[in-house]
């Protein structure tokens, strides 16, 4: 997966950190889905699975007021990803 983000225009940090996001949503979604007593289809555990993900990752890059992080210096001069090109995981619209 990170492989393809990175052939997708992703630097390296962004392609791991995706790869490793997506197979942490698959394997918890998994493991909800096919527990005994769960009778909810797979595609809404997956949803709510990526839905608390997101929560969980967003405080991460803020601050206590909710303010984002400055940015390392190694990326202090780079631009969001998608000014330059298409955002490699949402294609190229």
């Amino acid at each position: 997966m990170a492989d393809a983000l990175r052939a997708r225009g992703a630097d390296d940090t962004t392609a791991r950190l995706a790869a490793e996001m997506g197979v942490l949503a698959l394997t918890t979604a998994f493991a909800r889905w096919a527990e005994p007593d769960n009778r909810q289809p797979y595609t809404e555990i997956a949803h709510a699975v990526l839905r608390d993900l997101q929560a969980c990752a967003t405080p991460l890059g803020t601050d206590a007021d909710g303010r984002a992080w400055p940015r390392s210096p190694a990326t202090a001069g780079a631009r969001p990803l998608g000014q330059t090109r298409p955002h490699p995981l949402r294609g190229r619209s």
